[in-house]
C-alpha cells in the first residue's frame, strides 16, 4: 500500500440547479477540445479526425513549409484553426473552390453546410502548401449495451458513464443493468465492437436509474484511473456507494466500494440520491457531490440550516490524493454542505478547470418568481465556500450564472456546459425554444455568451455541449422515440453559432441523449437509450 498524503488545494465551485424535467441517461462535460494546430492520432480517436504533417529538413537545416494538420475532417459548419511550419514570410491562405466554406488570413477555417472534399493552400513567399478537408453529417452508429439490458432510460444528460483510457486507448462504458444488483461495464477499441467487461456485486442493490450513477476518469502517474459515485435505495434505506478502479487492456480492476452516506427513507432527510456527481483533479483530489444527505444532518440543531427546504447541494471530499497508485480501500470522504435551496436538486455537472473544482446544479424555485437558473459559488480552501449557507440570519441566494426569467422555466435535461479555452460554457434551452449562452473567463465572471438561432422542432430534449475544433457543437435530441439529433456549431473567434443541422444516422429508436466531452485530443462521443418492443438498449457514436 502506498502511504496516504493529507489533501490541501484550492477549490473553485460553481452552482446551478433544476427542476425536473425528462429523463436522460448520461453525459460527460470536462476537458479540453482539439485544437487545430498539429492534433495528431496514431488509432484514430483525435477529435476532430486529424492527421499532421511531419516537416522535413531543407539542405540549409530549415523546415520545409507545411500546413498542420494536412487532412481534417469536421461537421458540417463547424470550425478549425489551421496552422503553419517553416515560413519564411508572412502566410496567406485560401481556398481552391468557392463552395468550400470560409477561411480567413488567420488560417481560422468555417466548414460549409455542403458536405464533401475540399482543398486548402498556404503561401509564404514562393512556398506553397495544402491541406485536404472533409466534411461531414453522417455518423454509423453502434450498439454499446444490447436491447434489454437496462430496464428504463433514465437518467440525466450532465453525467459521465463513459471515459476514454488514454493508456491503453480503450473506451469504456459504465452502467446499472436490468438485473440489477451490479455495476457492469463494456469496453471497445474503436466505438464499434463492444465487450462485456467486469462486473462489481454492490452490498445493496443500486437504483439501475442512470441519474444515480456517475464516473469520472484520469490519468495519474501513468495509471487510467476511474471513480464512481452510485446511488441505491430500497423501501427503507438510501444511499451512495463510492468505487475505484484501475483499467488495464480489457480490464477493469475495483476497489471495495465504501458507503459514503445513507439515511433511513422518513426520517426527514432529504430524497432520492438523484444527480450524483464525482470528479478527479489533476493533484488526485477525489470530489462527489450530492443533494441526498439534507442539511440538518450536518448543522447545529435549531439553526436555519435545521429547515433546508427542498434539498441541498453536498459536496464530500477525499482525505487522501489518488497518485495512480494510492489504495482508497480507507479513504474517508467528509462532507461539506455549501448552501440550501428551496426545490430539490436533480442534476449537477462537476468540472476541472486546472486545479479550480467547478460545480454546476440547477434548482427551479431560487430565482425570484419560480424561474430556474444556475448558480455559481466559490472556494479557496476547504470550508471556506462562498456564500455558503450560514448557520443562522437569511439565507444566501449563489450569485446566477443568466439572467432571471421568472416566467421561464427548463427541465433537468435542458441544460449543459463545458470547458474550452480556459473559458466555461454553459447553455440552457428556455420553454419557449430559446436558447442562451453564457461564458466565464479565468476569473469566472459571467458574461454573454453567441446568440443560438430557436430550434422550434424538438418540444423537449436533452443537450450535450462539447469542445469542437476551434468552437463548441451544441447537439439537441428530442425525447420522443426516433426523434432526429440535431447540432449547431460555435465559432469561438466570432462567437458566432450556426444554423441547425441534422446529424444523419441510419434507422435507430433514439430517445435520450447525452454525451462524453473530449480530454487532450479524444473525439467526443454521443450517447442515447433507444427502445424496441419493451427493452432499452444504449447507442452511440463519435462525432466526426
Amino acid at each position: 500500500m502506498q502511504p496516504r498524503r493529507r489533501v490541501s488545494w484550492s477549490i473553485l465551485v460553481l452552482a446551478t440547479a433544476t427542476a425536473g424535467g425528462c429523463n436522460l441517461i448520461f453525459g460527460v462535460q470536462e476537458g479540453h477540445g482539439a485544437g487545430g494546430g498539429g492534433s495528431t492520432s496514431s488509432t484514430g480517436s483525435a477529435g476532430p479526425s486529424t492527421s499532421s504533417t511531419v516537416s522535413s529538413a531543407s539542405s540549409s537545416g530549415a523546415a520545409a513549409f507545411a500546413v498542420s494538420p494536412s487532412s481534417v475532417t469536421l461537421l458540417a459548419q463547424s470550425t478549425f484553426a489551421f496552422s503553419t511550419t517553416g515560413a519564411t514570410s508572412p502566410v496567406s491562405w485560401a481556398l481552391a473552390d468557392s463552395s468550400a466554406g470560409s477561411l480567413d488570413q488567420e488560417g481560422i477555417y468555417v466548414a460549409p453546410l455542403a458536405t464533401g472534399t475540399f482543398m486548402l493552400t498556404a503561401t509564404s513567399g514562393a512556398a506553397t502548401a495544402t491541406a485536404t478537408i472533409t466534411v461531414r453529417q453522417t455518423a454509423v452508429p453502434a450498439v454499446l449495451v444490447p436491447m434489454g439490458a437496462l430496464p428504463t432510460a433514465t437518467g440525466h444528460g450532465s453525467q459521465t458513464h463513459l471515459v476514454y483510457a488514454t493508456g491503453t486507448g480503450e473506451w469504456w462504458l459504465f452502467h446499472d443493468p436490468a438485473a440489477g444488483g451490479v455495476l457492469a461495464t463494456s469496453f471497445s477499441k474503436d466505438f464499434v465492437s463492444w465487450t462485456p467487461g467486469e462486473q462489481v456485486a454492490l452490498p445493496v442493490a443500486p437504483a439501475v436509474d442512470g441519474s444515480d450513477l456517475s464516473v469520472a476518469y484520469r490519468s495519474l502517474g501513468g495509471h487510467d484511473v476511474v471513480h464512481i459515485s452510485q446511488g441505491y435505495r430500497t423501501p427503507t434505506l438510501l444511499g451512495r456507494y463510492h468505487l475505484r478502479a484501475s483499467l488495464t487492456a480489457g480490464h477493469a480492476a475495483f476497489g471495495a466500494p465504501q458507503n459514503i452516506n445513507s439515511e433511513t427513507v422518513g426520517d426527514g432527510f432529504g430524497a432520492a440520491p438523484d444527480g450524483t456527481a464525482t470528479l478527479i483533479l489533476p493533484s488526485g483530489l477525489v470530489i462527489d457531490t450530492t443533494g441526498f444527505v439534507a442539511t440538518q444532518s450536518l448543522s447545529p440543531p435549531g439553526s436555519l440550516s435545521a429547515n433546508c427546504g427542498g434539498g441541498d447541494a453536498d459536496v464530500y471530499t477525499s482525505d487522501v490524493m489518488d497518485t495512480g497508485a494510492t489504495s482508497f480501500d480507507a479513504v474517508k470522504f467528509g462532507p461539506q454542505v455549501l448552501w440550501c435551496v428551496p426545490g430539490t436538486i436533480n442534476a449537477r455537472q462537476l468540472l476541472a478547470l486546472g486545479s479550480t473544482a467547478i460545480l454546476l446544479y440547477v434548482d427551479g424555485g431560487s430565482a425570484p418568481g419560480g424561474g430556474a437558473n444556475l448558480f455559481m459559488s466559490t472556494s479557496q480552501n476547504i470550508g471556506n465556500w462562498s456564500p455558503a449557507e450560514p448557520s443562522s440570519g437569511p439565507s444566501v441566494i449563489p450569485p446566477r450564472v443568466f439572467p432571471d426569467s421568472p416566467a421561464k422555466s427548463f427541465g433537468f435535461n435542458d441544460w449543459t456546459a463545458a470547458l474550452h479555452n480556459g473559458s466555461v460554457h454553459a447553455v440552457r434551452r428556455l420553454s419557449d425554444d430559446t436558447f442562451e449562452h453564457r461564458i466565464a473567463g479565468s476569473a469566472l465572471a459571467w458574461g454573454p455568451g453567441g446568440a443560438i438561432p430557436t430550434q422550434p422542432t424538438l418540444q423537449t430534449s436533452g443537450l450535450f455541449l462539447t469542445p469542437y475544433g476551434n468552437g463548441l457543437v451544441l447537439v439537441a435530441l428530442g425525447s420522443n422515440g426516433g426523434s432526429q439529433i440535431l447540432y449547431t456549431a460555435y465559432n469561438a473567434s466570432k462567437v458566432v453559432w450556426s444554423s441547425w443541422q441534422t446529424l444523419t444516422l441510419d434507422s435507430a429508436v433514439r430517445t435520450y441523449l447525452a454525451g462524453f466531452a473530449p480530454e487532450g485530443t479524444v473525439k467526443p462521443a454521443l450517447l442515447w437509450t433507444q427502445q424496441a418492443g419493451t427493452g432499452y438498449a444504449i447507442g452511440g457514436l463519435l462525432l466526426p
